[in-house]
């Protein structure tokens, strides 16, 4: 009973009970009485509220490229026109996250780091459970979602491309390779005259280089080759053949040269 004041209508009183948490809830209904009709007390009976069962819409399930800091996941989880009461765990890569529901909208969210996920490991599941209340069941955990992860494609900056001169003994030739501020790992392979060196790539800077024999090579333009052959998390990059190396012509100079001083009537005289 709620001490409610119901107006009668063709004999009978209507209670809205929306507002009745999950249970049992005994109601009792009594008339009050007026001219011709002694009030009366009915018997007790019992109003049975049965939890509601709430569902997962709108589960995340994104695609992400390898690297990238931060995921939001997020979704819905309603019970027709209800919303649910408490939060939503998540859980990606055996770590858990509550995302509180908002009360508006049954809307959830929660943003994981997903710097360190690698392509290797892709895709990696998915789970969002909600634990239920007083007035709702649980869900889950629901498992049919899954975060994927791409491979980065990295990009070569500062390439060489020098001008050298004939017979030059040796010439580095080098570049940088970075996917935004990550730095693959291996090696770039460079070719120069059909020659094909590697090229360790600096883990801090993801600068390389390598040092090419170039006494032998005459005057004229070479192309220049840099290749990354790409790893698990890495896309290949190249063959970038956009680079030249440019041998000029040496110029000689005069040395020691003959200035001599001879006798009237020497027969010959050599000059050098």
């Amino acid at each position: 009973t709620w001490g409610t004041l119901l107006g009668l209508s063709n004999g009978q009183a209507t209670l809205i009970t929306s507002t009745l948490s999950a249970g049992a809830h005994p109601i009792t209904a009594t008339y009050s009485g007026d001219t011709n009709f002694s009030s009366s007390p009915s018997s007790v009976i019992t109003q049975n509220v049965s939890t509601a069962t709430p569902v997962f819409s709108n589960l995340s399930a994104p695609t992400i490229v390898y690297g990238t800091a931060t995921t939001i996941l997020s979704g819905t989880i309603t019970a027709g026109s209800l919303i649910p009461t408490g939060s939503v765990s998540i859980t990606l890569n055996s770590v858990t996250q509550t995302a509180a529901i908002d009360g508006a909208t049954g809307n959830f969210s929660s943003t994981f780091t997903t710097s360190g996920l690698a392509v290797s490991g892709s895709p990696y599941l998915l789970t969002y459970t909600y634990p239920g209340s007083l007035n709702f069941n649980s869900v889950g955990p629901d498992t049919s979602k899954t975060l994927t992860v791409t491979k980065t494609t990295p990009a070569f900056t500062n390439l060489s491309s020098p001008t050298i001169v004939y017979g030059t003994a040796t010439t580095i030739l080098s570049g940088t390779i970075k996917s935004g501020s990550l730095i693959p790992t291996g090696s770039v392979t460079i070719t120069l005259n059909s020659v094909t060196q590697a090229a360790g790539i600096d883990g801090v800077t993801g600068n390389f280089s390598s040092t090419f024999t170039t006494s032998g090579l005459a005057a004229a333009t070479y192309s220049l080759t840099y290749t990354y052959p790409g790893n698990t998390n890495f896309n290949s990059v190249g063959p970038d053949a956009s680079k030249t190396l440019t041998v000029t012509k040496a110029t000689p100079v005069f040395g020691n040269l003959s200035a001599p001083t001879i006798v009237y009537g020497t027969a010959t005289t050599i000059l050098s």
